[in-house]
């Protein structure tokens, strides 16, 4: 029935969830290691837009990216949004403007005036679509390669290297990294410093556009000790100390 399928659905898409947070890979700092294979699909496929796109709650985020100036959207308009829902399989998409799951997109009847998308899921072991690895283009495309060989063997090191992170996440912060993670709790800075959270959450995103402070999960931030002026001060307001 359609309700069992959307419960099934729910269960699925927390199963992912919980499994992405367990990466701890979102909002972390760019990597060379990515950037390097999201160049080489956009070099590959003779696309001006590459990505590696993780599905993240609300959001589509952006782990590496090239030709995108963007660091993340909103999950509704994602077309990875689709490409997770088949596992293992490639999502081509030869128009976007032609296609009625995506001609009113905004990423398409927009500025971007997206046409051309292919993604390849980022699997995990246990099965879990996290993101993708994506390659967009402004013209509708039949691609002279095999996308399917080329966005899957590129895959693969990808998920190596998600893996490793997940396995020695210690080994992926910079020497600077300053060894606590401190949670955006109301309660907590409330009592010990009077400010609101949502103060304390616009001093932490300001910090973190700023590359000063990394989000591992929901309400905990990681600090990095590149200007520990800046960091000192923020966490002499909170009541803790470097």
């Amino acid at each position: 029935s359609a309700a069992r399928g959307d419960a099934m659905h729910v269960q699925d898409e927390f199963t992912r969830q919980r499994e992405l947070d367990a990466y701890r890979i979102v909002d972390t700092l760019p990597q060379a290691a990515y950037d390097d294979i999201v160049r080489l699909a956009a070099h590959l496929c003779g696309a001006p837009v590459a990505l590696v796109s993780l599905l993240d709650r609300e959001r589509q985020w952006f782990k590496a990216r090239a030709g995108f100036e963007h660091t993340e959207t909103e999950r509704r308009i994602a077309f990875c949004e689709h490409a997770i829902r088949a596992p293992g399989r490639l999502l081509e998409v030869a128009d976007a403007a032609n296609d009625p799951r995506f001609r009113d997109n905004p990423l398409v009847a927009g500025p971007h005036g997206v046409r051309f998308y292919a993604g390849m899921p980022l699997v995990t072991p246990e099965g879990a679509a996290l993101g993708t690895l994506c390659v967009l283009d402004r013209t509708p495309l039949a691609m002279p390669i095999d996308l399917d060989a080329v966005l899957k063997a590129l895959a693969h090191p990808l998920r190596r290297q998600m893996l490793h992170w997940l396995q020695e996440p210690e080994r992926h912060f910079p020497a600077q990294t300053h060894p606590f993670e401190i949670g955006v709790c109301a309660g907590k800075f409330d009592r010990r410093s009077g400010l609101s959270q949502s103060t304390v959450s616009a001093h932490l995103a300001t910090l973190q556009r700023a590359g000063l402070v990394s989000r591992h999960r929901i309400g905990q931030w990681h600090f990095f000790r590149r200007d520990e002026a800046t960091i000192a001060a923020f966490l002499h307001q909170l009541g803790e100390t470097l």
